[in-house]
């Protein structure tokens, strides 16, 4: 299976996993949401750090750096996704694919084919049409009202997803760190990181939001779903033919999921501007499918 196919595979399970995040939010906070879903990938993971082949130390450094880093944009992105629409939320990300390509080419010197090009302009497109909904909706549709300080903590997150990508770059093809690796450390560091705020927020909470917490099954969908998207994506990223541009942009392509789910199980409004950008996305990966390999 070529780099490409597992690229559009992990956007596949990517968007559904952005799918089940909301549906979760809909009934609990965001930080216990995001806890859970982490503890139950670092318990999924946990003992395969007894069979995964070592690395060297200063590749733990830098997985532990990711795993700090995807933290924080997970906790923005959860707080953010709980005040807004589920394709709108992916959309003011929009800049994550620009920004991916952006470092892939003046950091790690990537030079993508004409062709593959073609395929990421219409990705880009879409997602720059994602952007002009959503700030339209903004301005003029109430029922889809956006507070500005949700679109900035989105924008934060998107960031530092976007430094995470550059690192899993290093580590995948640098370092050659094997991708089964860098997910079970990956998620045994989050899991790590998380559990003192967690510690606190059972304290600060425990007479109120955490003895009403309810338990969904839901949650455990969103760290498969995460699991294995990563993983697929991990592997995409460590094929030698593949470039971080090429890939990031395939990634994104989530969007066309969470339009579809959000119109389908969500009930939002205004799918229809939504799955016309959704469109330009697809077509994107279908270029990429066909042209880019």
């Amino acid at each position: 299976m070529t780099w490409i196919t597992l690229s559009i595979i992990s956007a596949f399970t990517l968007g559904l996993y952005e799918i089940s995040r909301k549906v979760s939010l809909k009934s609990a906070a965001p930080f216990e949401v995001l806890f859970l879903s982490v503890l139950v990938s670092g318990l999924i993971m946990l003992p395969g750090i007894f069979f995964t082949t070592k690395v060297p130390p200063f590749v733990h450094g830098w997985i532990f750096l990711k795993s700090f880093i995807i933290c924080f944009s997970w906790a923005g992105e959860f707080f953010a996704l709980k005040k807004t629409p589920l394709s709108f939320a992916v959309a003011v990300r929009s800049c994550g694919p620009l920004l991916t390509i952006l470092m892939a080419l003046l950091f790690f010197k990537e030079t993508p084919e004409l062709s593959q090009w073609g395929g990421i302009l219409l990705i880009l497109s879409g997602y720059g049409y994602f952007a002009i909904l959503a700030l339209r909706s903004n301005s003029q549709d109430k029922t889809e009202n956006i507070q500005l300080r949700f679109i900035l903590l989105m924008f934060l997150s998107t960031i530092l997803g976007t430094v995470s990508g550059g690192i899993d770059r290093y580590l995948l093809k640098t370092a050659q760190t094997p991708p089964e690796t860098l997910l079970i450390w990956f998620s045994v560091y989050s899991l790590s990181i998380l559990i003192i705020p967690a510690t606190v927020y059972y304290f600060v909470k425990k007479k109120t939001a955490v003895n009403n917490m309810q338990w969904s099954w839901i949650i455990p969908l969103i760290s498969i779903f995460l699991l294995v998207s990563d993983r697929i994506y991990f592997g995409a990223l460590h094929d030698t033919e593949s470039t971080l541009a090429v890939t990031g942009s395939l990634r994104r392509g989530s969007i066309i999921i969470s339009v579809i789910g959000g119109g389908l199980l969500l009930k939002e409004r205004n799918i229809r501007g939504k799955l016309v950008a959704a469109c330009f996305v697809f077509a994107g990966l279908v270029f990429l499918k066909l042209f880019g390999e």
